[in-house]
């Protein structure tokens, strides 16, 4: 049996999904969404994960960002997170700063000046959980192929200043590797710290 992904509660431009409708249609979830507007439709989940469908249709050509914009529809998460990206690459005033620009990380030029190509690259937020994250290469520019919509845990786990760790000749980070053999974080770290290998640090049994 597929198994299906549950999309409840995730936010894919204007729509929020509340639940299955238990419709299938060519083989696809068929999913009850709100719109913005107050409207209700049901979407297909791919249309929804294609960002082919953002509205309830309210929005007259669901992919023309540029009216959006124009019209105030700047409150859209994607929008803040494009200018939040921006703004930590460009502005010195900003906090995290010397985290990103002050590291001579910039925005490629196809996103700079026009939130349309990076919301046509990057596509809808598939929640508010998400938020943009530079991979595969954290210390690479914001960019096509390089940026991806990442939760926190995987946020967490794509930080430049994590320690890797080979286990069974499969790198992971120490909260990865926690999580894969179930032996508690604080533990793990302490024993690797203190010289032990993967290997021993997670088999030893804690007392």
């Amino acid at each position: 049996m597929t198994k299906i992904c549950n999309l409840s509660n995730m936010r894919f431009g204007e729509l929020t999904v509340l639940y299955d409708s238990g419709e299938r249609l060519d083989g696809g979830v068929v999913w009850t969404a709100k719109c913005s507007c107050g409207n209700v439709t049901n979407v297909k989940a791919g249309n929804l994960k294609s960002g082919n469908t953002i509205s309830c249709g309210h929005l007259r050509g669901e992919h023309n960002i540029e009216k959006w914009t124009t019209h105030g529809y700047t409150n859209i998460p994607e929008y803040y997170s494009w200018c939040s990206m921006k703004a930590r690459c460009s502005n010195p005033n900003k906090q995290e700063y010397n985290n990103y620009g002050g590291r001579d990380i910039a925005v490629c030029d196809r996103w700079l000046n026009s939130f349309e190509n990076f919301y046509t690259d990057m596509g809808p937020k598939p929640s508010e959980d998400h938020s943009i994250d530079r991979y595969p290469n954290n210390d690479g520019n914001y960019e096509p192929g390089n940026c991806r919509w990442a939760t926190q845990e995987e946020q967490g786990n794509n930080r430049r200043t994590n320690v890797i760790v080979n286990y069974k000749d499969k790198e992971y980070t120490i909260a990865q590797l926690s999580k894969e053999c179930g032996i508690e974080y604080g533990t793990l770290q302490s024993r690797l710290k203190r010289g032990w290998s993967a290997e021993r640090s997670v088999e030893t049994p804690s007392k």
